[in-house]
């Protein structure tokens, strides 16, 4: 046993040594582009019910791998996934990235983009056609872009104090 308390501090300075060296994005010095990627991160909450012979939850999943699937042509594309919470299944996120926030506006504008959201979300009356669909919320869509790593260790002190607008003027 005092053996190996003797080592402890030796693994703590090679931990805080080699972690020196991590960098926020994980690629090193290589700075992201400034238009992008752009990760998109959609949460979509559906009604585990069925409701006159209508399961919305296979429904919305249907709608929504419909999505995926017509999504895979849209330009700018670079992945998409959908995944299920694992303690419930009737939860789902949307994890789309784009080369460019204006590929993500683009997607966003399109027909199977639009027709998804329709399918999913419950409209103010007058119905869509064929309306069969409901979720619990409304969904929570949100766009991320990689933290820059300003090409230091995380633990150094020449990181900017500040962000945005104000660290230009200093």
């Amino acid at each position: 046993m005092r053996m190996s308390l003797r080592r402890v501090p030796l693994v703590v300075l090679v931990s805080m040594i080699l972690s020196a060296t991590a960098y926020a994005d994980g690629r090193g010095n290589k700075q992201p582009s400034l238009g992008g990627p752009i990760f998109d991160i959609t949460h979509v909450d559906v009604i585990p019910a069925t409701v006159n012979g209508i399961d919305f939850q296979q429904t919305a999943y249907a709608a929504l791998f419909k999505y995926r699937d017509a999504s895979q042509h849209d330009q700018g594309l670079e992945s998409f996934r959908v995944v299920n919470w694992v303690l419930a299944a009737n939860h789902a996120q949307i994890f789309d990235v784009w080369d460019s926030l204006a590929a993500l506006n683009r997607h966003l504008a399109q027909r199977h983009s639009v027709d998804f959201r329709n399918a999913v979300q419950m409209q103010p009356p007058p119905l869509p056609p064929n309306f069969n669909c409901c979720i619990g919320s409304p969904i929570d869509d949100r766009q991320y872009s990689l933290v820059k790593s300003f090409g230091k260790p995380w633990t150094s002190s020449d990181l900017p104090r500040r962000s945005g607008p104000a660290a230009r003027s200093l």
